[in-house]
C-alpha cells in the first residue's frame, strides 16, 4: 500500500488481465424455498478484491470495467410474421441487477455487453428461432457480431445480427459520448433499444 495509486492501478490491470474475464453474468437468479426465484446473486470475485478493505475500494471499479457482461434480448412476433414484434424485452435477472448495479454504482463501471438477441417469429405454421450474439464496446459505441460456429452455415443469422447492430447504433453513439461520474451504461438505454426494434422492420425480412 506503500506504492503510488498510479502503479497500484496499474497493478490490477495486469493481475485482471491474467484473471478469466470472459464472457459471465454478473448475476444469477436462485430460487428461494418458495420457488420464487427472486433472489439475485453476484457471481465470484477474484481473490485480489478480498484482500482489505483499500483494496476492494480500488480494484473492485476496474474489475468491474474488465469484466464482459452478459445479457438477454429477445424480439417475439407473437405468433405472426409480420412486420414488427409483438413485443421487445430484456431478461428479467439482467433488468434486476442492473437496478442493484445502479444502486451500488458498479453500472458506472461497466464497459462491455455481450448481447444475446432472440428472434422468435413464424413463417407459415413454424416457428422461426434464431439467436445471435453482439459484443458491445461502451466506451467507444461499436458493436460487432460475435461469431457462432453455425453462423457461416446460416447466413441468415449474419444478416440479422448486422441489422441488430445497425438499430443499436445511434444509441450506442450517444453513450459513447457521455462522460462524468454516471459512466456509460445508464437505466433507460434497455428501454431506448426496445423501442427502436419495435419500429424498425428492418430484422424481419430475413
Amino acid at each position: 500500500m506503500d506504492l503510488p495509486p498510479e502503479l497500484r492501478e496499474q497493478i490490477y490491470g495486469h493481475y485482471f488481465d491474467e484473471y478469466d474475464m470472459d464472457y459471465m453474468e454478473i448475476w444469477r437468479p436462485e430460487s428461494t424455498l418458495s420457488g420464487s426465484g427472486c433472489v439475485t446473486w453476484y457471481a465470484e470475485f477474484p481473490p485480489v478484491v478480498c484482500c482489505d478493505h483499500q483494496t476492494r475500494r480500488e480494484a473492485l471499479p476496474l474489475f468491474w470495467s474488465c469484466l464482459y457482461i452478459r445479457a438477454t434480448l429477445t424480439a417475439d412476433y407473437g405468433g405472426s410474421s409480420g412486420n414488427l414484434p409483438h413485443r421487445v424485452y430484456w431478461s428479467g435477472p439482467i433488468k434486476n441487477a442492473l437496478r442493484v448495479a445502479h444502486r451500488t454504482v458498479i453500472l458506472s463501471c461497466i464497459r462491455t455487453l455481450e448481447v444475446y438477441f432472440e428472434y422468435l417469429s413464424f413463417v407459415g405454421h413454424a416457428q422461426n428461432h434464431k439467436m445471435v450474439i453482439a459484443a458491445v464496446d461502451l466506451t467507444h459505441g461499436t458493436a460487432r457480431s460475435w461469431p457462432w460456429p453455425d453462423v457461416d452455415l446460416d447466413p441468415q443469422k449474419g444478416r440479422l445480427a448486422q441489422r441488430l447492430i445497425e438499430v443499436m447504433d445511434p444509441i450506442l453513439q450517444e453513450i459513447r459520448t457521455r462522460s462524468g461520474p454516471d459512466g456509460k451504461l445508464q437505466l433507460g438505454d434497455g428501454r431506448k433499444v426496445n423501442e427502436l426494434l419495435l419500429i424498425d422492420g428492418s430484422l424481419v425480412d430475413l
